[in-house]
């Protein structure tokens, strides 16, 4: 096992790296959800989230949600704009 430094503001802290493949990914397998810069801008304000399943938006939500479940498909698969903005589907 490996420990790397990482930097935090004025202190320092090691990461331990164990050599072991990356966890998967949250990255939609068939990366057909993607939303613009201005929807981002407005799902963030107005609490939006989008669904990776059917494409479908939900109110109340977070973000930075993670795998809020979908009114519309019912499948837990809406990230808020943030989680989009990281996973690279804003445009």
């Amino acid at each position: 096992m490996t420990h790397l430094p990482l930097f935090l503001g004025q202190g320092s802290a090691y990461i331990r790296f164990s050599g072991q493949p990356p966890m998967e990914s949250k990255m939609p397998q068939d990366n057909s959800v993607t939303i613009t810069i201005e929807e981002y801008l407005e799902y963030r304000s107005q609490y939006i989230g989008v669904c990776l399943g059917c494409g479908d938006t939900r109110e109340s939500c977070e973000p930075d949600a993670d795998n809020y479940p979908c009114e519309s498909c019912g499948e837990s698969k809406v990230q808020g704009p943030d989680n989009l903005l990281a996973m690279g589907l804003v445009e």
